[in-house]
């Protein structure tokens, strides 16, 4: 429905369209990976419980493909089954779209290891689908965009697949021509919350460079790019700075969560260290929340020299007011370089994203 009933409905209620406006998909891991949880999966959450990343390797970026639902012709659905005696047996999830003749199959595509080929070719690879993770984005009407969109995913635990399929076909005006597809699964659990920005893994997952960091300068403005970030998250990455170079912060705002785990690579300099304790400390922006290190990931760095250390944290925004906050910010020990400074360092964000 286009408007909420249960609260009234408001003036320009016409104007607010809900309903699905994309659907993602990536294979479900059917090879167990070493290291890899039950299921073959990795799925990280932050505070909230909400899932900021799903991939089948610790490092990998997610591979998720993309079809475009903005043609406000898809819904998705989730039935419980109860049996006589009133126990829940588990849930049937199910996600339709119309997909016109006229759709521009280059759009289709989240990246290169999308089904590649004629529209033809497309459903016919999706049709044989029976081993899916599926993704829902849903137009929740926000002034902001993108990342404040209300997204779910299921298949999760058993994949989902192509339940069935039409060609519709017409003269009139407002006859359909084109596809309808339905994407299943059934589990014992209900779908889940997931994160805008988990879906864009081959975006999130780059380098942030800061040539000639010292101190606390490695989130200095003159090369800390989230400027990759800005095609989904519009206005909410502040852009202070020149036309090639974006400033670091992020606007969180009131009741959000930011989460921010990845892997940091420097030449650590003999100032990263006492005797063989290293030193570094990081933290979200000046919010006073650390970055801890996951040792069960990579162990400390023992001596100087190019290594490679794994950070995550999550900072929720109780002020009341927007934030502006930096993902990444050295806090320890300050006054001294910590770099070798024969590589430049840099973050490879596996999760950045903010639920609320």
């Amino acid at each position: 429905m286009s408007c909420n009933i249960t609260s009234g409905i408001a003036k320009g209620c016409n104007d607010q369209v809900g309903g699905i406006t994309a659907i993602y998909y990536m294979e479900h891991p059917d090879i167990p990976v070493i290291g890899a949880p039950p299921g073959g999966l990795f799925v990280n959450r932050d505070s909230n419980g909400i899932i900021t990343r799903i991939s089948p390797t610790n490092f990998s970026n997610p591979s998720w493909n993309y079809i475009d639902c903005s043609n406000i012709q898809g819904s998705v659905t989730e039935t419980i089954n109860v049996n006589t005696n009133g126990s829940i047996l588990g849930f049937h999830q199910s996600a339709q779209f119309f997909m016109p003749m006229t759709a521009n199959m280059n759009e289709q595509r989240a990246d290169s290891s999308a089904p590649q080929g004629t529209q033809h070719e497309f459903l016919d690879a999706l049709a044989k689908q029976n081993n899916l993770i599926i993704g829902i984005v849903t137009s929740d009407n926000s002034p902001l965009k993108a990342y404040s969109d209300k997204c779910f995913v299921f298949g999760l635990e058993r994949p989902a697949y192509c339940a069935s399929g039409s060609k519709e076909t017409g003269i009139t005006y407002n006859d359909n021509n084109g596809y309808t597809i339905e994407l299943a699964a059934d589990s014992k659990e209900p779908m889940q919350e997931i994160a805008y920005m988990a879906f864009q893994g081959w975006h999130q997952c780059f380098k942030h460079n800061a040539p000639g960091v010292s101190d606390n300068t490695w989130d200095n403005l003159d090369y800390f790019g989230l400027n990759p970030l800005i095609e989904y998250e519009g206005a909410n990455i502040s852009t202070v700075g020149t036309a090639s170079y974006g400033h670091p912060d992020i606007y969180v705002m009131p009741g959000e969560t930011l989460t921010v785990e990845g892997i940091l690579s420097i030449d650590w300099g003999a100032n990263a260290f006492s005797g063989s304790t290293f030193l570094p400390e990081w933290g979200i922006g000046l919010t006073g929340i650390p970055l801890t290190y996951d040792t069960s990931i990579l162990p400390l760095p023992t001596v100087p020299g190019l290594q490679t250390v794994y950070l995550k944290g999550a900072y929720t925004n109780n002020s009341g007011g927007i934030q502006q906050v930096t993902p990444v910010k050295l806090t320890s020990p300050t006054g001294v370089n910590i770099s070798g400074m024969s590589t430049t360092p840099y973050f490879l964000f596996s999760t950045i994203t903010r639920t609320s």
